[in-house]
């Protein structure tokens, strides 16, 4: 191709782009796509809230069964000292009195991260899978067409 007929052809590519994003921006812009997009990004919200809730409870129960392991191995260890007669231990009321509150706490997030991972977040996901852009009914409505080197079309989902 000549050098005249090139240019031709990137003008005519230039102007059938602008004219591809000037119709994407007025679908986006439209109450339902808007609408689905905006519920399409909820639901992918709810996901990423609900794995760092998972992630959390499962380092608060680790760090509750640490420390009730610990006490329960203490209170145990003074309890067998001072029944066979040992004098001067240290009081532990203090910390066996801590063991009931611990093991409730440890009872809840344990039932917590269960409920997250058993319910919430299968739920979530499904929700998320039928959102715009990611398969769902309105799959590919959120497509963002971008002008890439070359004249040629990209799309960013």
């Amino acid at each position: 191709m000549s050098d005249e007929v090139t240019r031709d052809v990137e003008a005519s590519q230039a102007l059938l782009q602008d004219k591809l994003n000037e119709i994407s921006v007025g679908v986006l812009e439209r109450g339902p796509v808007s609408a689905a997009s905006q519920k399409s990004d909820a639901a992918g919200a709810r996901v990423r809230q609900l794995k760092e809730s998972q992630k959390q409870l499962r380092v608060r129960a680790t760090e509750l069964d640490d420390e009730i392991s610990r006490l329960t191995a203490l209170c145990r260890d003074s309890l067998i000292e001072q029944f066979a007669g040992a004098k001067g231990l240290p009081d532990i009321s203090k910390q066996l009195g801590s063991l009931p509150g611990l093991e409730i706490e440890h009872k809840l997030v344990t039932q917590a991260a269960t409920q997250i991972a058993e319910h919430l977040l299968p739920k979530a996901e499904i929700a998320d899978c039928g959102s715009p852009g990611r398969g769902g009914p309105f799959h590919g409505a959120r497509r963002r067409i971008t002008r890439s080197g070359g004249g040629t079309l990209a799309t960013d989902q």
